[in-house]
Parts: C-alpha cells; sequence; structure tokens
C-alpha cells in the first residue's frame, strides 16, 4: 500500500496542521494569560483589601490621636487657665504689698532720726531738771505755807 500525498496536499496538510499548531498554542497561551489575569486580579483585590484595612486602621489611629491631642490641649488651656488666675493673685498681692510698703516708706521718712531723738532726749533731760527744780521750790513754799498758815491758826503763839 502506498501513500501518495500531493504536494500541494502536503502543503495544505503542514499549513493546517501549522494553523492547529498555533491555534492549539494561542488557545493554551490565552488560557495561561487569562489565568495569569485571574491571578493578578485577585492580588490587586487583596492589595486594595489590605490597603483599606491598613486606611481604616490609620483612620481609627488618627481618631484615637485626634482625641488624645483635644484631651491634652484641654488639660493645657485648663492648666493655662488655673496658672493665670494663680499669677493674677500673686500680682494683687504684689500690688497690694508695693502700696502698703509705699505707705510704710513715707511714713518712715516722716519719723524722727537718731538725731531727732537724741536732740528730743536732752530736751526731755532739761525738763526733768527743771520740774526737779520746781518740785524742790514748791515744796519749800508749801512749807513756808504751812508755817504761815500755822501761824494764823494759833494766833502767833508758837506751836
Amino acid at each position: 500500500m502506498e501513500l501518495v500525498i500531493g504536494f500541494w496536499d502536503f502543503v495544505s496538510m503542514g499549513v493546517t496542521l501549522l494553523l492547529a499548531f498555533l491555534g492549539a498554542a494561542g488557545g493554551v497561551a490565552r488560557y495561561t494569560l487569562t489565568q495569569l489575569n485571574k491571578r493578578q486580579d485577585e492580588r490587586f483585590e487583596a492589595q486594595e483589601k489590605a490597603r483599606k484595612d491598613e486606611l481604616r486602621r490609620i483612620d481609627e489611629q488618627l481618631v484615637q490621636l485626634n482625641e488624645k491631642i483635644t484631651g491634652q490641649e484641654n488639660a493645657r488651656e485648663t492648666g493655662k487657665k488655673h496658672w493665670d488666675d494663680r499669677f493674677g493673685e500673686i500680682d494683687k498681692q504684689i500690688a497690694s504689698h508695693r502700696d502698703r510698703i509705699g505707705r510704710l516708706e513715707a511714713t518712715a521718712e516722716n519719723a524722727p532720726s537718731h538725731e531727732h531723738l537724741a536732740d528730743l532726749h536732752e530736751r526731755m533731760n532739761d525738763i526733768a531738771e527743771d520740774v526737779s527744780s520746781l518740785s524742790g521750790e514748791f515744796k519749800g513754799a508749801k512749807r513756808t505755807l504751812e508755817l504761815i498758815h500755822s501761824f494764823l491758826l494759833t494766833g502767833g503763839k508758837a506751836p
């Protein structure tokens, strides 16, 4: 049995086989590319899910940080108000002390000095001496008046 194939039949069969092979290779390539595309889509979806989860976690952290910052700002404002009030009270006390010290200094400027006190002491000593001298003179005058009185009461007779 002899098989006789003509040139054009051989060429058309070769072309058919080549086209079949190319079609099969194209189908395998398309299937492979479709699988790769599906796998890539799955990876993209996983990455998108991971990105959304990470964004959600970051948003939660930002909310927590914002709450902490707000709490710290409130505490800072409360502390600032407290210290402003305290310093205001201290400033009022200082102003009051400044006024009192000013009045005391003005009074101290008008107060007598040691020299004035020494002069005053000397003058008081002089007055004390004068009073002592007058006291002695009045005792003598009293004694004289008592004698005159006694003389007048006894009618000039000696007691």
